[in-house]
């Protein structure tokens, strides 16, 4: 690890488990709609969100790094645990 990824952003989402609370709020509207059984799904009545962008964008905002260190992160911590 370089000491560019000893940032103190960078540090916080370790820290945070590599989960930003913004990526668990879109797995929710990812899932608001899949259709469960035979019986039609229920259509998600959310507001639009006031700014748009991918999850990464407002966790690396967020914990003050670029997304990309988000990205890189999560890859890690999915493909290799132990190292996270």
């Amino acid at each position: 690890m370089d000491s560019k990824t000893n940032t103190g952003g960078f540090k916080e989402f370790k820290d945070s488990g590599g989960h930003a609370p913004m990526s668990k709020e879109a797995e929710k509207r990812k899932l608001a709609t899949l259709k469960k059984g035979q019986d039609m799904p229920d259509v998600a009545k959310m507001p639009q969100r006031e700014e748009q962008g991918k999850a990464r964008d407002f966790a690396a905002k967020q914990f003050n790094v670029s997304a990309r260190y988000i990205q890189d992160a999560k890859k890690v911590k999915s493909e290799r645990p132990e190292q996270f």
